[in-house]
Formats: structure tokens, sequence, C-alpha cells
């Protein structure tokens, strides 16, 4: 990627994704936050940001209310399920890109994750994307971090909001789904 394309300026706009909503869900769920993260990362491939949320919790509320894991699936995409079991068993979960954005949740400011847009901005193909490959984007962006003088996670996390604009698509954050869940809980 050009990283010209992303400005000091989208760093500072963007660069607090991850920051931002841990500390929404640490609020929110306290001692659970890391249950909630993981279960986020485990529904959190091929789906967008508002659905991601309200999947996470619905299978935390299910969970919460003492139901078995395998009801607390139900409703969930079959691919996703395996991760969702991992997380509700508390086993690691399974995925470069499911991991990295459960580390980047938790703090790891170190760590990178490459989804679909990520792989636009670096033209690669997500769905062939090899282990070497995810490597060498996750390297690619440490590096320009470096050089910017930022930590990988807020340079993957402008790089992910600049190419969905790229695209033509809008900002968003998983604050967008949350306001949502409020509005509907009030109007509810």
């Amino acid at each position: 990627m050009d990283t010209s394309r992303v400005s000091r300026t989208d760093v500072e706009r963007y660069g607090r994704w991850y920051s931002q909503i841990r500390a929404v869900i640490v609020k929110r769920f306290g001692a659970d936050a890391d249950l909630f993260i993981d279960l986020l990362a485990a529904l959190s491939p091929r789906s967008q940001v508002r659905r991601n949320w309200r999947m996470a919790v619905m299978v935390y509320t299910k969970w919460k209310r003492g139901l078995r894991v395998i009801d607390c699936l139900m409703g969930v995409m079959k691919s996703h399920q395996p991760n969702v079991q991992r997380a509700l068993t508390r086993q690691p979960l399974s995925g470069q890109k499911v991991q990295r954005f459960a580390e980047n949740l938790k703090r790891d400011t170190d760590a990178v994750t490459v989804d679909v847009w990520i792989c636009r901005a670096f033209d690669a193909d997500f769905l062939h994307l090899t282990a070497a490959k995810y490597a060498e984007i996750e390297a690619a962006i440490r590096r320009q971090a470096t050089e910017l003088g930022v930590r990988p996670h807020e340079l993957q996390a402008a790089i992910w909001q600049v190419q969905r604009q790229t695209d033509g698509r809008k900002p968003v954050s998983f604050l967008c789904a949350i306001e949502d869940e409020r509005q509907m809980s009030f109007w509810g």
C-alpha cells in the first residue's frame, strides 16, 4: 500500500479504534470483557460491524442466562460456531485474523489484524491469503508504523478505515452498533 494515502491525521482520527471500543466493552461487561472480546472476534469473519456486535451480544446474553453452549450457537453462522464454542469454553481462538483481532481489543498494540480490507489495501487476495502473505503484510504495517512513529494497531485501524472509504464505504465503528442498540432498547 502507498502509505501516503494514510496521513498522520488519519491515524489520529482512526487510530484509537481499538482502545475506544475496549473501554466501552470493559465498562459494560466488566469481568467478562475478555470473553465478550473473544465472542466479537469469533463472530467477525465476513460480518459487518453492526451485525458482528449484535451477534456477540446475543450469544453473550444467552450464555449469561445459563444456556448450554450448543444452545448459544443457535442463529450463529456455521463457520463461526467452532470459534464461538472455543470462546465460551475459554479455549484459544483459531485463525490468524480472529486471534489478532481479539489481541488488538485486549490491548496488544503490536498485533496486526489482516482482514479483507487490509488485503485490498495491499493488493492481496484475502480468500487465498497464506500464512506467509499474512506475515508479509503484518511486517509491512509494523515497518510503516515505526516510520510514522505510531503503534502498529493504530496504523492498521487507519488503513482499514481509509481503504473502506476508498471503496466507497463510510467510516464505521462498534460505537455505531452500540448506539443502535441503545436506541432499540429505548424504543423497544
